[in-house]
């Protein structure tokens, strides 16, 4: 009955504090609901520490698009953005991953890519960590910047791979 005329625009005494006390407490359930979910699909892990020199996930999973660039299966491939380009003798690609739905410890992922890159020949450049950390990576001819960031309720990680220049720059002749 009272739906009936709430909805031809009658109001009841009370009626609309009960609608604003659900408008209110609706949005919390829903976010109190999706967190929980991103929690329960998160896997806990104890990652090795840096110190101890064995790889986080001794069994890493690798792209199937580089085989020596590993991937935690927490992240799933972003296939509407992400590109590779290849000819026979240039493989360059940039690959953006998501962990949605859950979020994947920053520091964690830090720890797990510079292992696993390095049993895997990359040598660690450099690395940049703030609220964003960019951590990159030489192999040959080869660069490897890993980029992780954390987003509401996810983590983003891009992988861009790319070759460096195989000439030598022109020397100049000086008397």
């Amino acid at each position: 009955m009272i739906m009936k005329d709430f909805m031809r625009g009658y109001t009841y005494k009370g009626s609309n504090e009960v609608f604003k006390k659900i408008v209110m407490v609706v949005p919390f359930v829903v976010v109190f609901g999706l967190t929980l979910y991103g929690c329960s699909t998160v896997q806990s892990s104890s990652p090795a520490t840096p110190e101890s020199g064995s790889a986080v996930g001794t069994t890493a999973p690798l792209t199937s698009d580089f085989e020596d660039i590993p991937v935690p299966s927490e992240l799933k491939k972003d296939l509407d953005k992400s590109f590779i380009y290849e000819t026979p003798s240039v493989k360059t690609a940039i690959i953006y991953y998501d962990s949605f739905p859950g979020y994947l410890d920053h520091s964690s992922l830090i720890i797990y890519f510079k292992n696993n890159m390095v049993a895997h020949g990359w040598k660690l450049i450099d690395l940049y960590n703030y609220k964003e950390a960019t951590l990159s990576f030489e192999k040959g001819n080869r660069l490897c910047h890993i980029t992780i960031s954390d987003k509401f309720l996810q983590t983003k990680v891009v992988i861009k791979v790319g070759q460096t220049s195989q000439s030598e720059p022109a020397k100049e002749n000086r008397p």
